[in-house]
């Protein structure tokens, strides 16, 4: 899970670091209603020496709605420059791990976002939104 591997207050407390959103994409494929039942899943995709990239899908009953690409970067909290992408989070890619946010993990009474490696631990992750 993130929170095992790079916790984000952690990282804002001691490393004095937190994710800035630099850009986000939508592209919908079919309406979403009000009151539809929409999942959403996240994963990250891409970490550059600097720049990450999320994806996420959103469905309703199975079928994928809006598809979605976000670039963010880590910044220095004193002077709000960018700092390079935390190695952990770069190695653990390297190595095959995906990081997937807003979903249900193996045990379904807890709510996670964490890092699965599909090839050793598959895990749906979906969640309602």
């Amino acid at each position: 899970m993130l929170t095992e591997f790079f916790p984000q207050d952690a990282a804002m407390q001691s490393l004095r670091i937190a994710p800035a959103l630099l850009r986000t994409e939508i592209d919908y494929r079919h309406a979403i209603r009000l009151f539809d039942a929409v999942q959403g899943r996240m994963t990250l995709e891409q970490a550059g020496p600097v720049r990450q990239v999320l994806a996420a899908q959103f469905t309703v009953d199975g079928r994928i709605h809006a598809t979605a690409r976000q670039t963010t970067r880590f910044i220095d909290l004193a002077s709000d420059r960018p700092v390079p992408t935390p190695n952990v989070i770069r190695n653990l890619l390297q190595q095959g791990w995906r990081w997937s946010a807003n979903g249900l993990g193996r045990r379904p009474d807890r709510e996670f976002a964490g890092w699965a490696r599909p090839d050793r631990d598959p895990v749906t992750q979906t969640r309602s939104i």
